[in-house]
């Protein structure tokens, strides 16, 4: 006999970052790339692109990756050149990167706004306003 039924419950198996992403988005990452491991990115060669640090078990962090997917989405229907996303899993990150990275961390979807490999917007928290912050930090081109 299985431990599991003689319990009387079946064992979960365990989600992975890019499980918990896909469910927090409704299975739905077209155009999101998804990275869990330590110090993913060098953020001096991204071009332009929101970078966001999620914490799967934070509920601000949820509602920044919904919020902010959402509307990056909508902003790239529109935008003149593309702008990449990327969701780092906030517990892989080393203390030494946290350190290269300005403001405080906690959890929160800490999210930043890159654009010719500088950061131009730091978003401790989710904000409302989202969506000016990208149409700032990545205007038109002619």
């Amino acid at each position: 006999m299985n431990d599991s039924s003689e319990a009387g419950r079946e064992i979960e198996p365990m989600l992975t970052f890019a499980d918990k992403i896909s469910t927090v988005l409704s299975g739905d990452v077209r155009g999101i790339t998804i990275l869990d491991q330590p110090d993913p990115l060098t953020f001096s060669s991204l071009d332009r692109a929101v970078v966001v640090l999620h914490a799967p078990w934070s509920g601000p962090s949820v509602m920044v990756v919904k919020g902010y997917t959402a509307a990056y989405r909508k902003f790239s229907e529109h935008a003149s050149h593309p702008v990449d996303f990327y969701i780092l899993n906030f517990d892989s990150l080393s203390e030494s990167y946290w350190t290269a990275l300005p403001g405080r961390f906690g959890g929160n979807g800490e999210t930043f706004l890159v654009n010719a490999g500088k950061i131009v917007c730091n978003l401790p928290h989710f904000t409302q306003t989202f969506s000016d912050q990208l149409s700032d930090a990545f205007p038109p081109t002619r």
